[in-house]
């Protein structure tokens, strides 16, 4: 499980982009090590499995407006957020898929996308569309 994990990732991540991992990124510290093996440079918000290996006592939401659209980062899913009324999204993990879908919020967790991260530009483009049922899961990566 672990090898193919990092396969897929190195498959599409390049040493130069920014990945930002939301959450129960290592289950137990002692599998730490394979986040070396991952390229690009990695931005990790803690999860709730995650505190003890990132010495972290709570989660993070960050505020991702770098781009526009810009949107909110966290590890579990959020109900509302401050940008919300003005368009921006919310991207999560924590869920495993198990949330009904809803317009402008995403989750990225990987067992959500066939064990694939998930670009930037394809974040952005569902955030553009209208609300289908099953819309995430539906994607095909590479």
């Amino acid at each position: 499980m672990h090898e193919e994990l990092v396969r897929r990732y190195n498959e599409v991540v390049d040493k130069h982009d920014a990945v930002y991992f939301l959450g129960d990124t290592v289950w137990n510290k002692k599998y730490a090590y394979h986040l070396d093996r991952l390229k690009g440079n990695k931005i990790y918000i803690a999860g709730n499995h995650d505190k003890a290996w990132l010495k972290r006592k709570h989660m993070d939401i960050w505020h991702f407006k770098a781009m526009e659209p810009g949107f909110y980062m966290a590890h579990l899913p959020l109900m509302t957020w401050p940008t919300m009324v003005h368009g921006e999204g919310h991207i999560h993990g924590h869920c495993h898929g198990t949330l009904p879908d809803a317009r402008n919020r995403i989750d990225v967790g990987v067992d959500n996308w066939k064990y694939y991260p998930v670009p930037y530009e394809e974040i952005i483009n569902i955030f553009k569309k209208p609300l289908t049922i099953g819309m995430f899961r539906d994607t095909v990566y590479p």
